[in-house]
């Protein structure tokens, strides 16, 4: 069963996007996982997390899948197996009652004894793994998350769709914000405001992401909201709701005269696209308005002479400090002191922190059909933070920008 969803008129690339992969993209998946095996001296693995399954597979039913190094995938479905045979195109989908049942079910496939197996180590936890050992004694196990992580960092076009639809969705819910925004109103109320909106055009709200208990769905502040620190890897998460989940918008009353960034992610099918712009009400210090173009001349020189093939993420982190530092506002960009940021932008795709990470020392390179969001802020104590976020489609000669909303510093007079 193939579903379809309309898209809105602002993409002009496609009518309808699937929502269920092709068996043509899944083989196609399937098939760079395989050679890796080979190459790492694998038989098998079993892709046990959420997003490795779903890639691989087309759905995110619970089970397990398990991919040889060679021949067909098999898909091991716990629950719902009907559902998962609607949506994925794979031909081996088959019901199984829990992991003990595993040993069997590979002897059933032909496969009598695995001397090396993947499994994503990075994230499956250690009782599931402790069992793996018991259910398999004669395997050895490898970390395949790496590998995999990196197979996903390359987009087809057909994920790129799904992305561009997602960042529709944030174009229309950022420019909402002008007519939302209100002084006085609290930043939890402007955030859900937007939220809904882009909930009406198609996003999903649940975003994934590979770091263990981590979550998130929406970073907005306001004044000194937006440069208060916390655990939350970003460069200006927001203090919050309470201690449970301290990042994020928060209780605080919006005043004029006060930057309001909002950094948004949308998601459309489970593909994520970031944009961040900053707002204010009335305007801002003569000194906030000069360190906000900055950041925006920041981020067009990186689109401008880096966003290619080739180039190496780590240098484009090293050229935005150096623009920065010449700059009068070098101090405050990505934070200061021990909360200053170590990188600048990450990969997109099933989940928002994924690679390439343009961060210190990273020595990985820009390829062609790789997504990348590229997010230069900056940081005033006390006063809150300012910038900008893009969201990139890498090419085979530059880069394409998936997120149009103007760059400009909006300021709203009512």
């Amino acid at each position: 069963m193939v579903m379809t969803m309309m898209v809105g008129t602002m993409n002009e690339h496609v009518d309808k996007i699937s929502l269920t992969v092709s068996r043509e993209e899944l083989l196609n998946r399937l098939g760079r996982l395989q050679a890796s095996l080979i190459q790492a001296d694998l038989e098998g693995m079993f892709a046990l997390p959420l997003t490795d399954r779903f890639y691989f597979s087309g759905t995110a039913q619970d089970g397990v899948l398990w991919v040889p190094a060679s021949g067909p995938a098999c898909l091991m479905i716990r629950k719902v197996y009907e559902r998962a045979r609607q949506e994925s195109p794979l031909e081996h989908v088959i019901p199984f009652k829990g992991y003990r049942q595993l040993p069997d079910l590979l002897r059933d496939l032909g496969v009598r004894k695995v001397r090396r197996m993947g499994l994503a180590l990075d994230v499956v936890p250690a009782a599931i793994y402790f069992q793996f050992r018991q259910l398999f004694p004669e395997a050895e196990f490898v970390d395949v998350s790496q590998g995999i992580r990196t197979l996903r960092s390359y987009k087809s076009p057909y994920e790129v769709e799904l992305i561009r639809e997602a960042s529709r969705i944030l174009d229309v819910g950022l420019e909402s914000i002008r007519d939302y925004l209100q002084e006085g109103m609290e930043e939890i109320t402007l955030a859900a405001l937007v939220d809904a909106r882009m909930r009406q055009e198609g996003h999903e709200g649940n975003l994934k992401m590979r770091r263990w208990g981590y979550a998130c769905s929406y970073l907005l502040a306001s004044g000194e909201s937006g440069s208060l620190p916390t655990c939350f890897e970003s460069i200006c998460p927001g203090p919050g709701l309470s201690p449970a989940l301290p990042y994020g918008p928060s209780h605080k009353t919006i005043r004029r005269g006060e930057p309001i960034i909002a950094d948004p992610v949308g998601s459309f099918n489970g593909y994520c696209a970031d944009t961040t712009r900053t707002f204010a009400l009335g305007t801002l210090d003569s000194d906030l308005i000069q360190a906000y173009e900055v950041t925006r001349q920041i981020l067009q020189e990186i689109e401008r002479s880096c966003l290619r093939p080739g180039a190496r993420t780590g240098e484009i982190y090293d050229l935005a400090i150096s623009l920065a530092q010449q700059s009068p506002f070098g101090e405050y960009f990505l934070g200061s002191g021990e909360s200053r940021a170590s990188f600048m932008g990450h990969g997109l795709g099933l989940e928002l922190d994924e690679p390439p990470f343009l961060a210190r020392g990273s020595t990985a390179l820009l390829e062609e059909g790789m997504v990348v969001a590229v997010e230069p802020k900056m940081l005033f104590p006390g006063r809150g933070a300012l910038g900008v976020e893009n969201t990139y489609l890498i090419t085979a000669h530059g880069a394409e920008r998936l997120t149009h909303l103007s760059e400009d510093l909006i300021l709203i007079d009512r």
